[in-house]
């Protein structure tokens, strides 16, 4: 479920502030932080608190936003809201609306809303105000309380269940889709000569330069170096590569 905050300034202290209250002092620790490559996620302050918890530290692929493609996507729906706001209204305190409807939208990845799979409530909006006509007001003994909320747990474990499976479904669609878009079934090993494409260039119409040499693999991150044998600072994923075929030589006589 999003959280978010604004920064003016001090934002190197503040980010580390945010991680600590909403999520370590609000969940518990985790073992890996993934973020991009901001400079508020490349600070002495951060990594210290990283250190002090066992959190390690991971960084995306630069230029290359499907690494983060959750997040991202949680930002092009927020971005979509701010844009409805009148140019006068204060953007800070629009944030929080624009997150509380984000979480009280059902997705269509995992057919709940955010807030209750986190909370396991649905946490009403004024359109759902609107459509549904409040109930009478009841009270309820101890036990019924507690069988009430027996069953709550209960259900709610076959509600996850359900979102899990359907997550699952998404993701296989969405590889699929991947796959049939990006020819990634060559392997690619260290040594290989590649292509690496770069739309940021497109000289000429030519998205693909090179070409280079692997140098290194880790798991999907490609590290490459030129044929001169310079390592190249930048990394790569596997669909910003393709094999480099040399074209064969000419035998006209």
């Amino acid at each position: 479920m999003a959280r978010s905050s604004g920064f003016t300034k001090g934002y190197c202290r503040a980010v580390a502030d945010f991680i600590y209250s909403n999520f370590i002092a609000r969940v518990g620790t985790f073992s890996v932080l993934k973020t991009d490559n901001g400079r508020e996620f490349h600070n002495e302050v951060l990594q210290q608190l990283l250190s002090n918890y066992g959190i390690s530290p991971s960084y995306s692929v630069p230029y290359h936003p499907q690494g983060n493609g959750m997040i991202e996507a949680s930002h092009k729906r927020l971005i979509r809201f701010i844009k409805l706001v009148p140019e006068n209204k204060n953007l800070s305190k629009v944030l929080n609306a624009a997150l509380w409807v984000d979480r009280t939208t059902v997705r269509k990845r995992t057919g709940f809303t955010p807030q209750y799979l986190v909370f396991g409530f649905e946490g009403n909006n004024l359109l759902q105000s609107l459509m549904q006509t409040p109930s009478d007001i009841q009270q309820y003994t101890e036990d019924e309380l507690f069988k009430f909320r027996v069953g709550q747990f209960y259900f709610r474990k076959q509600q996850e269940d359900s979102a899990k499976e359907t997550q699952r479904r998404d993701r296989d669609h969405q590889k699929e889709v991947f796959d049939k878009r990006y020819d990634t079934n060559v392997p690619i090993k260290k040594g290989d000569l590649v292509l690496v494409y770069d739309a940021a260039t497109n000289k000429m119409g030519l998205n693909w330069s090179g070409p280079f040499v692997v140098r290194k693999v880790l798991s999907r991150i490609y590290y490459l170096s030129n044929l001169q044998g310079i390592p190249m600072k930048r990394q790569y994923t596997r669909e910003m590569l393709k094999p480099f075929v040399a074209a064969p030589l000419s035998t006209t006589k």
